[in-house]
């Protein structure tokens, strides 16, 4: 299965549940791509009516910023920022998952890809030529 999910509107923060902002320390402590169960909890959150039954626990996941890939560590450092000085996690009002097919995500070593930072959203075939780019 592919999704490619977007939100289309006016952006809306929503301030993050307790339990996700108590672990928000031990979010992006390293550049590994395998979630951790907070990094889980948290993107289960930010796609909680865009990821239809996908659930990030113990999955892999590629992030692209429109300058190209961003480590997981780079992803929450920025958004910790955000946090920091506005209150709400989701920086980004737009963001794109891409739920990879097993065969392609079994290829790339990804469950899933997410893109911050575009309105446009990807094609299939772009995020798959986005993968190719070590």
């Amino acid at each position: 299965m592919f999704l490619n999910n977007c939100a289309i509107g006016q952006y809306i923060p929503r301030k993050a549940p307790d339990e996700i902002v108590d672990c928000l320390e031990e979010m992006g402590i390293d550049t590994v791509p395998l979630l951790n169960e907070c990094e889980s909890k948290y993107f289960n959150y930010l796609f909680l009516d865009r990821k239809g039954s996908f659930d990030f626990r113990d999955k892999k996941i590629a992030l692209f910023m429109p300058g190209g890939r961003i480590t997981k560590k780079r992803y929450f450092d920025l958004d910790k920022k955000y946090f920091r000085t506005y209150g709400y996690l989701d920086m980004n009002p737009w963001p794109q998952l891409f739920v990879l097919k097993k065969e392609i995500g079994e290829q790339f070593g990804y469950d899933a890809v997410i893109i911050i930072g575009r309105k446009k959203r990807l094609s299939e075939k772009e995020v798959i030529r986005s993968l190719r780019r070590k």
